[in-house]
């Protein structure tokens, strides 16, 4: 070793060397190998680190180069002089590999650097099957796998983004496979185990998949969001509604689903062919509670029937009829109840209800109650129950047509029968009990120029009304239940003449001068005779005059004692007496 005299090493002294020289052919000096033992570090008082070097010389040199150094820290240096780890192996330029080699050399593994990047490399039959670490000149750090198609399967870029199958990561986790699906699986071992997947599928599709329930969870008062290509398509709020293409919510007792559109906005229930689709209104949990209002339509028959109170109460078939409490319709509308009726208000006032019902023992007919009943159709036809007989119509001009000339036009009403014995063709009464009339009022169209024909309860006489212009309706003939005729009085019986003026022959009672009249008029003869031999003319009063009717004027009276008397003039000429007749 170094000497110092008797005086204490210090550092870098070498202690020893073992030197291996060979002949070279010319002589022994030329070193070939050398283990060099030295102080490594300040030596004090029973303190001498020291380090070991190894040499070998290089070919072509005669002077050995440090190979490999063991510091006093037990760092094992190759290449530097200066190890800063446990292990420390270091090349000033070209690759540096480090490699452990099976003992038949099929199997072995690299780490290596080269021009300023490293990684580790295994190789397996002398090809390699990975490596790991910083691959050429990218900044990220890699394991790669030359065999792959895509070889990069995991790296680590210097900004932290993670690629699997990809070495250009375009997110924190980017993960790339080629035809085929791929995905994440999250697995919990142990107690209560079990799976979960997120998956790509092709052109990009997305699917979550759970072993169990999946459970999306946001902050307290935060919202789920779903969007299409940056725009919103639809959202849970932070009250948990549902909305659907907006983010304003419904009517406040109709928002838990809002859903809009800018065009025509639907929602489809679909089912199986046989099957039914249903939309059920709940105010409990079980029973009838889960069923108190539905909408359903069944695809065996189709129908569709909507139910309140846990009852169906509407139907509309296949056919499109209309069942309500009736789950069988017979016609277009068919409603089933102790009372079904229809009941019709309008919105301009009251009073103004209108009832179209049905009830008890005479449920099979229709009534109407309270307002006017009008039809709206160019012609009404009138039929009996399932029958195909026509028995009343209303044409498009108004006209009104019963029993035979349903067609005609000319005449605004119509009743026409072919009874063959008779019979009563139409009727019209007022049976309520009390002392009221029936009758029919004839008009020509303003209310002050009406006839009317009536008929008293009780003592049933029929009466004739016609009144005046502006006048109110009077009777002008009654016929008695006995059968007499009688008209008012001064009201006239005018025989002859024209239709619309006097007659030439007038019978009338005048009450202002208690005389019974048969008057002939201006330029018209009275003439009483017999009409055949054996007939007479009798006339029954207590007095009868023979009067002018110009000028008043008697020219016979007789009287029930059996005088007659002849006047001229207005003076008694003659007369009859108990003994013969007698001048005046």
């Amino acid at each position: 070793g170094k000497s110092r005299n008797n005086s204490s090493v210090a550092d870098n002294d070498y202690l020893g060397h073992i030197i291996w020289c060979a002949h070279d052919g010319t002589d022994v000096n030329s070193t070939s190998a050398r283990i060099t033992a030295s102080i490594d570090g300040a030596p004090g008082s029973n303190d001498t680190p020291g380090r070991l070097e190894f040499y070998t010389t290089s070919d072509g040199a005669q002077i050995p180069t440090e190979r490999l150094r063991i510091d006093s820290s037990g760092r094992v240096g190759i290449g530097t002089v200066s190890p800063s780890a446990l292990f420390h192996l270091n090349k000033a330029s070209g690759d540096t590999i480090q490699k452990i080699e099976s003992s038949n050399g099929a199997a072995s593994l690299e780490l290596r650097h080269t021009n300023g990047y490293g990684y580790i490399r295994y190789l397996q039959g002398g090809a390699e099957t990975f490596r790991a670490g910083q691959i050429a000149q990218f900044t990220s750090y890699s394991v790669y796998n030359p065999n792959s198609s895509l070889p990069y399967q995991l790296c680590v870029e210097g900004n932290g983004e993670v690629g699997i199958n990809t070495h250009n990561p375009g997110d924190t986790l980017h993960l790339l496979r080629n035809n085929a699906n791929h995905g994440i699986r999250l697995q919990r071992g142990g107690t209560n185990p079990g799976s979960a997947y997120v998956q790509v599928h092709s052109n990009g599709v997305l699917s979550l998949q759970g072993g169990n329930n999946i459970h999306y969870v946001s902050g307290g008062s935060q919202q789920h969001i779903w969007y299409r290509a940056g725009t919103e398509i639809g959202r849970f709020d932070t009250s948990g509604r549902l909305l659907l293409g907006t983010t304003t919510e419904g009517y406040s007792t109709g928002d838990r689903l809002t859903i809009a559109s800018n065009g025509h906005t639907g929602m489809t229930i679909r089912s199986g062919t046989s099957q039914g689709g249903n939309i059920f209104f709940s105010d409990g949990t079980s029973g009838d509670d889960e069923i108190r209002g539905v909408v359903s339509y069944d695809h065996t028959n189709n129908f569709m029937r909507f139910y309140t109170n846990a009852a169906e109460r509407l139907r509309i078939t296949s056919s499109g009829r209309v069942g309500i409490n009736e789950t069988s319709p017979d016609v277009d509308l068919h409603i089933k109840n102790t009372n079904p009726a229809i009941y019709l208000e309008g919105t301009n006032g009251s009073g103004r209800q209108h009832k179209i019902w049905s009830a008890g023992t005479n449920s099979e007919s229709l009534q109407f109650t309270s307002g006017n009943l009008l039809y709206n159709a160019d012609v009404h036809y009138f039929r009996a129950t399932n029958e195909s007989t026509e028995y009343a119509r209303i044409t498009s001009g108004g006209q009104v047509n019963i029993g035979n000339s349903l067609a005609q036009t000319t005449r605004l009403f119509t009743v026409e029968t072919t009874y063959a014995s008779g019979g009563e063709v139409a009727y019209i009464g007022n049976n309520d009990g009390s002392n009221n009339y029936g009758g029919l009022v004839i008009s020509a169209g303003e209310i002050d120029r009406e006839c009317r024909l009536e008929s008293a309860w009780g003592n049933s006489f029929f009466t004739f009304h016609t009144q005046s212009d502006g006048a109110g309706a009077g009777e002008r003939l009654r016929i008695t239940a006995a059968g007499n005729l009688k008209i008012p009085d001064n009201a006239h019986i005018h025989l002859g003449g024209a239709q619309s003026g006097a007659g030439d022959l007038q019978i009338y009672h005048d009450s202002s001068a208690n005389f019974n009249n048969i008057q002939s008029m201006a330029g018209s003869n009275l003439r009483i005779r017999q009409q055949s031999n054996g007939a007479g003319l009798y006339l029954g009063a207590t007095h009868i005059y023979l009067q002018n009717h110009n000028n008043n004027q008697t020219y016979l009276h007789a009287q029930n004692n059996s005088s007659v008397t002849l006047y001229h003039s207005g003076n008694a000429r003659a007369y009859t007496a108990a003994d013969g007749f007698a001048l005046s």
